[in-house]
């Protein structure tokens, strides 16, 4: 499954959230990247 997180909190240093909800995913199986508007996700 292809996963898109956006960070919408715009600050400079990573979300913390994001971060292991990413590493979750990862450690599932899935691809995780930035969340790209052109691109479908959760298939």
């Amino acid at each position: 499954m292809r996963i898109g997180l956006m960070d919408v909190d715009g600050h400079n240093f990573p979300n913390l959230a994001l971060l292991k909800l990413s590493a979750w995913h990862k450690m599932n199986g899935n691809h995780v990247e930035w969340w790209n508007g052109l691109k479908r996700y959760g298939e």
